[in-house]
Parts: structure tokens; C-alpha cells; sequence
């Protein structure tokens, strides 16, 4: 199992690009908060790209802290609020090309305050590791507050896939939660999973809408062709003392539609210098544009695929402005 444990000496360097020859950390050790409970075969593609996306959040959100009073945060649960605002169709003038074409594609999936004034959302979630097992979970989000809550109907994989009963996580902008068959499930890798996984899935459902949001970093690649199509391609980093980790985000985007066909990304914060590649297919809901079906595997800088087993996260029926109180996401005994 790769090493997943951050170096806390580490001073990240966001100008600098990744090295692709860098040779991983030859003493590996696991991440606790990804394996709650044990699993003979552990899947890395989800602790790569689960750590990876946390990153992410961390990253674009601490900068957000210094012009807001609350922000998203990473697995130590700090304030939590709003995402930053944008308008529908971005003005360009001083934008330097690279962060142009990131703007065309915030408005080509609706922009931020389109999906935002859909207030919340509810979708069924389908995460399928190579090996066909699934966690399968019904999905609540308020975008305002990024207050996020799960029940899961199925779990086969990483949510605590050895005990039965019904299964629900929470987290209310400012702490994370989770009851089976009602009981608060108190222990240490129970909570840091549902923190994690409740700002992560959050995350995937509206990250295309916020790739504009403070501290984030453009610059232009290369133009590259796959599948027949000559692509944008905008490297994604981070402003020197912006979060966690500084990961690298390459997007392929299409000049046709102006949306990100797929992208490379990699897990610096632990070590990984190997990119996954996602691929990502869109559906169009009530003017707003998901990345609802995306599958991602090992690749090299190139866009090459090294191991042809994938994974695959699924959205399905999709619905907005559910109505949700606050008290669905609150800890169970504040309810009392």
C-alpha cells in the first residue's frame, strides 16, 4: 500500500511543476481515515483520488478564509460557509489566457450562482471499484452553507462494508456525524470518514462550477489530441500558502464545448507524483451542467492510461431545491 501519511515539515512550492521521474515514498504506510473498517483488498485508486479531491478543498478554500468568515476546510472540520460568488458570464479584461478559458468553462456548466440559487440538491451516488463492488448512497446537499448528509443502501466497499444496518452520515458545516441503525458511531475512523467523504462528494458534485474560486493558479499547456479532438490545455495550481497541498490539476478542455472532456491530477500532500486520469461525462439539469459520470485510473504526464482497471463514480436522478431544515444535517443529539 503507497504511503499516505503527510509530511508536516513539507514547504509546498505551488510554481513548481511536478516531477514525473520523482520516485514515490519508499515507506509506505495507510491512511486510517480511508479504511474505517478492514478490507482484505483495498482499492488505492479511492485513497489516490479521495486524498487528492480533500486537497483540492482544502486548497481553494483557505484562501476563501481570508475574504469570508467561515470556510470549507479539510479533515480537522474548521468553519464552514458560502462559496465565493460569481457571475453567470465572467468579464475576461486582465484575465491572462489560461484563466479565460477556466471562465468559459465556469459558464459553459451554468456558473456558480446558477447552482447556487438552485439551493440544494438530492442524487443517488454509485461508487464501482474495478472489481464490481459498489457503495451505493442517497445524497443531500445545501450549496449556500455546503452542508452535506448521505444514507447508504448499499456498502461493499469502503463504508464500513462489514457491518449491516442502516448507515447515515452528516455534516453541518461545522462537524461531521455518522448513525448506524440510529446509534452514533463515536470511534475516531468513523468520524474522519465522514467528514472526509461528506466535503469530498460535495466537492466532486460542484467542482467545475468552482474552479474560479481565490487562490488558484493558470497556466497554458500545450495543445494536445486525443480521440480526434486538438485540446485546451489549462495546468490548475495553487497560491504559496494556500491550503494543505499543493496539487496539480491538467485540464483537457474542448474548444468546441469549452468543458473538461478529462484532466490529470496528482497527490503531492502524500507523496504521489503519478497522475489518475478522469474522464468525465456531463449531464444537463435545470441549466446547470454535472460532471455525472466520470471514471478516472493510473496515467503517466502524457494522458497515457498505465492500468486499465477503472473506477467509477455515478450521479443519477438528479433533483434540485429539495427544501431541506437544518436539522437533517445537525448531529443526532443536538436533536433531542
Amino acid at each position: 500500500m503507497p504511503n499516505l501519511t503527510p509530511n508536516p515539515t513539507q514547504t509546498p512550492n505551488p510554481t513548481q511543476a511536478p516531477n514525473p521521474t520523482q520516485a514515490p515514498n519508499p515507506n509506505p504506510t495507510p491512511l486510517p481515515i480511508l479504511m474505517p473498517m478492514p478490507n482484505p483488498n483495498p482499492n488505492p485508486n479511492l485513497m489516490l483520488i479521495s486524498a487528492s479531491m480533500l486537497a483540492f478543498v482544502c486548497s481553494a478554500c483557505a484562501t476563501s478564509q481570508q475574504t469570508s468568515a467561515k470556510t470549507t476546510g479539510n479533515h480537522r472540520a474548521p468553519e464552514h460557509a458560502a462559496a465565493t460568488t460569481q457571475p453567470a458570464r465572467l468579464a475576461e479584461t486582465d484575465m491572462s489566457p489560461a484563466k479565460k478559458l477556466v471562465a468559459k468553462l465556469v459558464h459553459a456548466v451554468g456558473g456558480l450562482d446558477k447552482l447556487k440559487s438552485l439551493r440544494d440538491v438530492e442524487y443517488t451516488y454509485t461508487y464501482r471499484s474495478p472489481d464490481g463492488k459498489e457503495d451505493v448512497s442517497i445524497e443531500r446537499y445545501v450549496f449556500a452553507s455546503e452542508k452535506s448528509w448521505a444514507e447508504y443502501t448499499k456498502r461493499e466497499v469502503h463504508v464500513v462494508p462489514d457491518q449491516k444496518g442502516k448507515l447515515v452520515q452528516g455534516y453541518d458545516g461545522e462537524s461531521s456525524w455518522t448513525t448506524l441503525e440510529g446509534k452514533t458511531l463515536s470511534d475516531e475512523k468513523a468520524s474522519k470518514l465522514a467528514d472526509f467523504l461528506r466535503k469530498t462528494n460535495f466537492y466532486w458534485f460542484a467542482m467545475m462550477h468552482k474552479l474560479l474560486d481565490p487562490g488558484l493558479t493558470y497556466a497554458l499547456e500545450k495543445k494536445r489530441e486525443v480521440g480526434g479532438i486538438e485540446y485546451d490545455v489549462v495546468k490548475i495550481g495553487f497560491e504559496g500558502g494556500v491550503g494543505d497541498a499543493q496539487d496539480t490539476y491538467v485540464l483537457y478542455l474542448n474548444p468546441r464545448t469549452h468543458l473538461a472532456d478529462q484532466f490529470l491530477f496528482t497527490v503531492m500532500d502524500f507523496g504521489m507524483t503519478d497522475p489518475l486520469l478522469m474522464k468525465v461525462e456531463y449531464q444537463d439539469v435545470q441549466g446547470v451542467k454535472l460532471p455525472a459520470k466520470r471514471r478516472y485510473a493510473k496515467a503517466n504526464w502524457d494522458g497515457e492510461v498505465q492500468e486499465d482497471a477503472w473506477t467509477h463514480e455515478i450521479m443519477s436522478n438528479i433533483r434540485f431545491n429539495r427544501g431541506f431544515e437544518d436539522t437533517l444535517f445537525a448531529p443526532p443529539a443536538s436533536r433531542r
